[in-house]
């Protein structure tokens, strides 16, 4: 539950969807390709809106309550 939180802290300045604000830190990093697909023509237009700029330290924020994440999926 901690990285919804973190995530919806986030959301709130800037008016974006929880799924908007993780797509928009995942494609921070370059060796990231893909991150979603699409079935209907109203979930491009939600995927879309991930185009905004998270600041550094929100953008750390959100590794860090997610490190522990990748560590216990592996």
């Amino acid at each position: 539950m901690r990285v919804v939180e973190v995530l919806r802290a986030v959301e709130k300045g800037y008016g974006k969807t929880p799924a908007q604000v993780v797509i928009n830190w995942l494609l921070r990093d370059p060796s990231v390709v893909a991150v979603v697909g699409a079935k209907r023509s109203d979930q491009v237009v939600q995927n879309a809106g991930a185009d905004f700029k998270l600041t550094e330290d929100e953008a750390q924020r959100i590794e860090e309550v997610t490190a522990s994440l990748c560590l216990d999926y592996f």
